[in-house]
């Protein structure tokens, strides 16, 4: 025993921190894809329709729109780790709730309260990242903890399905659950906070400078434009192999290959990143090359070495875009910055996929999704060079005053 412990602790703080913090987003990827993976059991168990499926899936994400700013607030009246405790407690009785639901009403609840939980989570544990990795491999660090979550949804895909076939869709919630319950107890027991993270206690969104607050809109529009343009290729690219004469069966699968690439090319371009120490050139010639990219799939069709090229380049900006407001904020208003910064992302994932999706079905074709997906690329490049320049010129103009 004493063989693990030690090994355990012969691990750098920060990166024991990363551990505990990804294992934790990783039962909240896990989560989230559960009714995506049980879809066709939770229809003949309780016999709705997939209208209340999707419905269902988005039950998840909708407390963000409310819950986001609260938890940065929060965060920052109570500390983050407690905050991180309550979310995950949050996600385990929700799945709980849904383990046992005997109806439409209660499973629905039960998914309020696991997105509710996996809202606090997600916002705080990015400022606890910033806590332990500022000045020290940070993109690298955001890159890792970000790239659990298709981790954790592939999981699901593999186990869930099988595992509500055989016992039921409850079994399967109860898993999550159980996951999300080894999350919390690890995280009480081994994490803790930096020493200087307590000098953020009390910080309100009074306390974000006027160049914070700027420097978050774009950021944060930056992430949340990038994340439609994800979600939507994840939803939409089968739909548009299959417009063209690709069976089924063939689109999900090679749709499956590229999000595989994206797993490893997100923590690749983290590690690209802080290798060459230009992130914000790395960022926008891959946002380049995956807006070139989506293009030529329009023009062309989505062939396998076009979807391999995207699965290569589109995950490389990951890191440092989800890593962009930890290079500005104080340590005193992180917390309450981090909650702004998702707050933006929930907001746009609520309303934009849909919009695309209307959008180029009045162009006359699903494939429209790839052009204006390219556009909104072009725009997040934009937005992050914008940024960098921001933030260059306003302390260049602190420093001189």
């Amino acid at each position: 025993m004493a063989g693990p412990v030690a090994g355990w602790h012969a691990i750098p703080p920060r990166w024991r921190a990363l551990i505990l913090l990804s294992l934790a987003r990783l039962a909240m990827g896990f989560q989230f894809q559960a009714v995506g993976a049980t879809g066709s059991s939770i229809q003949a168990e309780y016999g709705v329709d997939l209208t209340w499926i999707g419905w269902l899936i988005g039950l998840y994400l909708f407390p963000g729109i409310a819950l986001a700013l609260p938890s940065g607030l929060l965060g920052a009246r109570f500390g983050a780790k407690p905050i991180a405790l309550a979310g995950m407690a949050l996600m385990m009785l929700g799945g709980l709730a849904c383990a046992f639901a005997g109806d439409t009403a209660m499973l629905a609840t039960g998914r309020l309260l696991c997105g509710a939980g996996g809202v606090l989570f997600s916002v705080i544990a990015t400022k606890m990242i910033a806590d332990w990795f500022a000045g020290h491999e940070l993109v690298l660090a955001m890159s890792i903890l970000v790239n659990t979550w298709p981790i954790g949804i592939a999981l699901a895909l593999l186990t869930l399905g099988d595992v509500a076939g055989a016992h039921g869709t409850g079994a399967a919630f109860g898993i999550t659950a159980v996951a999300a319950a080894a999350s919390l107890a690890l995280l009480a027991v081994g994490y803790r906070s930096p020493g200087s993270a307590a000098a953020e206690r009390g910080a309100g969104l009074g306390a974000l400078q006027r160049r914070e607050w700027q420097l978050l809109l774009i950021t944060g529009a930056a992430w949340m434009v990038f994340n439609v343009v994800y979600a939507a290729l994840a939803g939409f690219l089968p739909l548009v192999m299959i417009e063209q004469g690709t069976d089924a069966t063939q689109a999900n699968r090679l749709t499956a290959l590229m999000t595989l690439l994206i797993i490893g090319s997100v923590p690749g371009g983290g590690w690209l990143a802080e290798r060459t120490g230009r992130p914000i050139l790395i960022a926008v010639a891959s946002l380049a090359l995956t807006a070139t990219v989506l293009v030529a799939m329009h023009v062309h069709g989505p062939g396998v070495p076009l979807l391999l090229a995207t699965g290569l380049v589109i995950g490389l900006p990951v890191g440092t875009l989800i890593a962009a407001p930890a290079q500005f904020l104080r340590p005193e208003t992180r917390a309450v910055g981090m909650g702004v910064f998702h707050t933006i992302f929930y907001l746009g994932m609520g309303v934009l996929p849909a919009a695309m999706a209307a959008a180029a079905q009045s162009l006359g074709s699903v494939s429209h999704v790839l052009t204006i997906g390219a556009a909104m690329v072009v725009l997040t490049a934009g937005l992050t060079g914008l940024a960098a320049w921001w933030d260059s010129a306003s302390t260049r103009t602190r420093a001189m005053a």
